[in-house]
């Protein structure tokens, strides 16, 4: 066997060749396509075509594999690697012209094709197709050009070009060149356009979009010269404050087009072109011209360096500036492309010798769809219309047409309900079937007749009491059948209710009750004791019988406050949250229409003194279903919440999405056999719970919700079931009926498609503001005069992007709110209570994210040289606040970190976890279970080693997390309750609690499918994760077939 000999390729050779590796579209390459004015014969172009190749080696060489080297060498070869065909069109049509274009004639192993193609009598097309490893656009052109006749030149042979260019990398190892480019790849940010883009796993699969209506050439030319660009550099800046716009990260990198041709090169024939990585820095808050040197600096530097770089980044986003050196008189290019690497997004600009300007979209149609093409070309036009009209600031340019726009600022479309309460609703239900059940808690049953009788006994106490409409009545009482009454009762007398979690501080409770001027507290003997407070109390176990059962009871208007509600506040203290009866009743009667099932039973988890409770409460009960209340605590014991879903046979529920995560895990699909919907809001879902969910409760809808308490409950929702399998993006969906919804940037101004903006909610569900909180509530209630025709608006502080189909994705907060297990937590009120213990100075709390879900980290310093133990900062903010605003850890630090200008460094906050890990002494496993245990915990805190000693909820445990510890347990066969490890904190000692059992996978289903008359045939051994006794399981089995 012969020999090879070969050179090495060019780095931009190598970049093509790894492409085609990876999956690069075997179409990729350069194609030029040019009406000839005045044709050469077909036999003079086949003569120039083959004296070309002899001179020129790029089309005489092929890539050669060698073994043993990463890369393939070039062989100059004796025969051409080019194609040529005549070929005549002259009997098509447009349609069939442009097909024939479209084609691929590039065979395997070729460099170059070229085909003379006669469309009419007297006119004729010259169609040039180049290797994406050999031939770039200007080569094609430079090739067209000789072939058609102009004079031939004299050039430098390609691989003299390669060898000089890898030698020049090879020289400048460590030179100031290298450390340019090795610096540029590490600032490397992934840009995405979440909005417009899908995301896709299939190979690039490149497309061309004419762009019309920007403005002329010279238009956009007397801007440049305004702003000391070039117009190249006016382009490029645009696209990037377009990228900027829709990404909502004012630092773009993409790739800038370097026709790579300097002094020497510009008639050479080869692969030159290459994308040079740029950062760009855009300020959107100021007009273009005074930031244009700064945004583009970063370009003129990697100009400078263009020699030196090694082609091996990719950039999915790029610009391209082509100037084709075609004479006027052989011709006019109609069609001219170049991807010579797989890409997402790119701007391609092309002008022939400063005449003609044309713009296009390069993209990837398994990424972009026509109708996100389509969007981003009418921002574009935009933008550029923007830009040449006046200096305004860059993030108030617009970009929505003029339909779009109409739109978005129009008012919210009505919809109807009927104008009556819930409660009369409720009543509706009870008069046609008083038997049927409403509750279900630890005392039994209870029907709907039977509750009304109750709702009815207590309204007639709370007047005898003193209640009278508009008064508010606090309610301090656990999930159970009197709350319920208590909150109806309250309802009935025009009162409106305040929801108070037992679990509270008595100082927030406290507060609370002070603050919305409470005039009655309603609870039971066992919690009498739970708060120091001077309102009046009425002990629901203790109430004796109204003597006057005629009494009469207020009318209810609909603009009177049902309940109001606490969320935590930046003051330092929570702010209450008023919702009228009309807004209750609409936002109830709406999701009623809205889901498509009606409620059977429903699974209340969340706590009541939580705005989601009020959905499932009155969805259930004006639809006349089951309203299931567990225990206080029982919310998190899996064993009991799946002997509820089945026993009850429950069709609907609400939760975290990791918590109905964890349900899925350890719930067999018997026990879910029932559920007909389920939804999770109060945090982001992932795209694993809605495959667990399919795998589990396939037959249930799973909806994704989103909605702040100021808008009663709910605002958006999403159907995450209805869509397709391999889509992975989670939104929230679009507003409900009768919801506005407004996206606006940080200039007030209507976001475009794509582009970050605060959400705002328009309608009447919304709150009338913040209980004695002037100041806040005009803040957070807004009118615009240019939105929703100046109807009032709530500000959220939430931001989101619309995609192109019009659903929404929830991107984060605009301030320090962040969301704890569903809760709305404002920071500056962890910190001000931090702040208040008398050892601790300063303090700033974060929220971690892990996996979808947060938790907390405080920072603090000392006052006087002595460091509190973070087990006393818990008990102190624990006696302040709910347990799910204390943090999971507190860092002592000696300063906190400020940047140069005197303001926090968050980003500057060390590691809570490599703190601990640096700080605590690992204690390995010692024993089976213990290793067992370690193991699960490892998995589910994504920690690499955990000691047995280490602190479950120091380390970022919480209680969602230990659920998943449960049940992962219990597929080992290991018996260890969510209580326990709350009790036990640490491995060591949950081994020393926990029990051995049959793994749940070698177990027998749940309830496994029995047909209906099978029901008296069951055995305890069909209830593997419930431990109970004969006794206990004919008790069980009783209430079974009496709740059926």
């Amino acid at each position: 066997m012969s020999a090879l000999t070969g050179f090495r390729i060019s780095p931009q050779q190598a970049r093509a060749w790894r492409d085609a590796q990876h999956g690069a579209p075997s179409h990729a390459g350069s194609r030029l396509v040019i009406d000839v004015a005045r044709a050469p014969s077909t036999a003079e172009i086949e003569a120039r075509l083959s004296d070309l190749a002899q001179r020129e080696e790029i089309l005489r060489t092929a890539l050669h594999a060698v073994p043993g080297m990463a890369l393939p060498i070039q062989v100059i070869e004796d025969q051409p690697r080019v194609t040529f065909a005549a070929e005549d069109w002259r009997g098509f049509d447009v349609a069939q012209r442009d097909a024939r274009l479209a084609e691929a004639t590039l065979a395997p192993g070729s460099v170059l094709s070229v085909r003379d193609v006669r469309i009419a009598e007297e006119r004729w097309l010259l169609c040039l197709e180049g290797a994406a490893n050999a031939l770039d656009l200007a080569s094609l052109a430079l090739i067209a050009a000789e072939l058609l006749g102009a004079p031939v030149e004299e050039r430098l042979q390609y691989v003299d070009y390669a060898e000089w260019k890898n030698g020049l990398l090879e020289d400048e190892a460590d030179s100031q060149a290298v450390r340019f480019w090795q610096q540029a790849r590490t600032e490397n940010a992934p840009l995405e356009l979440h909005g417009l883009q899908a995301a896709s796993a299939a190979n690039c699969q490149p497309a061309l979009r004419e762009l019309g209506g920007v403005p002329p050439r010279s238009e956009l030319q007397r801007v440049a010269t305004q702003a000391g660009l070039r117009l190249d550099e006016l382009l490029f800046a645009a696209w990037c404050v377009l990228l900027a716009r829709l990404s909502g990260q004012q630092r773009i990198q993409l790739g800038w087009h370097d026709s790579g041709r300097g002094e020497g090169l510009e008639q050479a024939l080869g692969l030159f072109e290459q994308f040079l990585p740029v950062q760009a820095e855009v300020d959107l808050q100021a007009p273009l011209a005074p930031q244009a040197t700064a945004l583009l600096g970063p370009l003129r530097q990697a100009r400078g360096w263009r020699d030196h770089y090694d082609s091996a980044q990719a950039c999915a986003l790029y610009f391209a500036w082509r100037e084709l050196d075609l004479p006027a008189q052989l011709g006019t290019a109609v069609a001219a492309s170049g991807f010579n690497a797989p890409f997402a997004l790119g701007l391609e600009c092309r002008t022939i010798i400063d005449a003609t300007l044309e713009l296009r979209l390069a993209y990837d149609q398994a990424r972009f769809d026509a109708n996100a093409i389509a969007c981003l070309e009418e921002q574009w036009t935009l933008l550029l219309q923007g830009l040449c009209a006046d200096g305004q600031a860059l993030g108030a340019l617009p970009l929505l047409g003029p339909r779009q726009e109409q739109e978005l600022r129009a008012g919210i479309a009505p919809v109807e309900v009927r104008d009556v309460g819930v409660l009369a609703l409720i009543e509706e239900r009870a008069l046609a079937n008083p038997d049927a059940p409403a509750l279900a808690d630890g005392s039994g049953v209870t029907g709907y007749g039977e509750l009304l009788a109750q709702v009815d006994a207590l309204a007639r106490r709370l007047r005898v009491e003193g209640v009278q409409a508009g008064d508010v009545v606090g309610i301090l009482m656990r999930r159970e059948r009197q709350a319920i009454v208590a909150m109806l009762a309250a309802l009935k007398v025009g009162a409106a209710y305040l929801p108070l979690d037992p679990a509270y501080p008595d100082e927030r409770l406290s507060y609370m009750l002070a603050n919305s001027a409470a005039r009655l507290l309603l609870s039971t003997s066992e919690l009498q004791d739970s708060v120091a407070s001077n309102v009046p109390t009425l002990l629901l176990d203790a109430v004796g019988e109204v003597a006057d059962a005629n009494m009469a009871l207020p009318s209810v208007a609909g603009e009177q406050t049902a309940y109001l509600i606490y969320t935590s506040g930046s003051s330092g203290q929570p702010k209450g949250v008023p919702i009228s009866h009309a807004a209750l009743s609409r936002s109830t009667q709406v999701r009623m229409a809205f889901y498509r099932e009606p409620v059977r039973a429903y699974l209340l988890l969340s706590s009541l003194s939580f705005d989601s409770s009020v959905a499932g409460i009155y969805w259930t009960l004006c639809q006349g279903g089951l309203l299931v209340l567990p225990a206080s605590g029982e919310e998190l014991d899996l064993e009991v919440l799946g002997g509820l879903i089945e026993r009850h046979r429950v069709s609907h529920g609400l939760s975290l999405p990791s918590l109905y995560e964890t349900l899925l895990d350890y719930s067999p699909p018997a026990t879910l056999a029932h559920l007909r919907t389920w939804i999770v809001a109060g945090e982001p879902c992932t795209p694993r719970v809605l495959d667990k969910h399919r795998g589990k409760a396939a037959q249930a809808q799973l909806v994704n919700e989103y909605g702040p308490t100021e808008a009663t409950v709910w605002a958006t929702a999403e159907v995450l079931s209805d869509a397709a399998p391999d889509e992975r993006a989670i939104s929230i969906g679009r507003p409900i009926p009768g919801m506005g919804l407004w996206l606006l940037n940080e200039h007030g101004q209507p976001a475009a498609i794509g582009e970050p903006g605060e959400i705002h909610l328009g309608g009447p569900t919304l709150a009338s503001g913040y209980l004695d909180l002037p100041e806040q509530t005009a803040s957070a209630f807004v009118h615009y005069p240019h939105i929703a025709q100046g109807q009032r608006l709530y500000r959220t502080g939430d931001l989101a992007r619309r995609r192109v189909d019009g659903r929404l994705d929830f991107l984060g907060r605009r301030d320090q709110q962040i969301k704890i297990r569903g809760h709305r937590v404002e920071r500056g009120e962890i910190e001000r209570v931090l702040q208040s213990h008398s050892e601790v100075r300063e303090a700033v709390v974060v929220a971690q994210q892990h996996e979808g879900s947060a938790r907390l980290i405080a920072y603090f310093t000392d006052r006087h040289g002595y460091v509190p133990e973070a087990q006393a900062l818990s008990s102190f903010l624990h006696d302040r606040l709910p347990s799910y605003m204390v943090p999971a850890a507190f860092v002592h630090l000696a300063a906190l970190p400020h940047t140069p200008n005197g303001k926090l460094d968050l980003n500057a906050l060390p590691d809570p976890d490599r703190l601990v890990a640096a700080s605590a002494a690992y204690v390995a496993p010692r024993n089976e279970l213990e290793a067992a245990l370690a193991d699960i915990c490892q998995q589910v805190l994504k920690r690499e080693r955990i000691g047995v000693q280490d602190n479950f909820f120091q380390i970022g445990g919480d209680s969602i997390l230990s659920l998943q510890i449960v049940s992962r347990a219990n597929q080992q066969g290991i018996r260890l309750s969510a209580k326990q490890i709350f009790e036990s904190e640490t491995i060591e000692r949950m081994a020393q609690v926990a029990t051995r059992g049959v793994p749940a996978s070698e177990a027998p289903a749940v309830c496994a499918a029995a047909p209906e008359d099978a029901r008296t045939a069951r055995t305890a051994a069909d209830f593997p994760l419930a431990a109970l006794d004969d006794e206990a399981f004919g008790d069980l089995l009783a209430e079974l077939n009496a709740t059926d």
